[in-house]
């Protein structure tokens, strides 16, 4: 393939989804209710769901679907999935 073909299809190409936890405002819905919403709305999927610590889920969202989803009044953040270990 041509290089210049190949760079045109590289930056016509969409970013990929990376991991993220979406934390839901506490408000008037129920956690169950307002995962639903908001999952409904962007048409996400959820790969696990909080409802004890804090009321959220992880999901797979590309750039553009991250600032969408956090634009929305039922979301409180958007942060980066990460492994958290702890130590002494």
């Amino acid at each position: 393939m041509h290089p210049a073909r190949l760079l045109a299809l590289l930056a016509s190409a969409s970013p990929a989804a990376s991991p993220y936890i979406v934390v839901l405002n506490p408000g008037a819905l129920t956690c169950e209710e307002a995962i639903a919403t908001v999952t409904t709305t962007s048409g996400l999927k959820t790969r696990s769901s909080y409802k004890d610590a804090l009321c959220g889920f992880a999901t797979q969202l590309t750039p553009e679907e991250r600032t969408a989803v956090a634009s929305d009044s039922l979301v409180a953040y958007v942060q980066a999935d990460s492994r958290v270990t702890g130590g002494v």
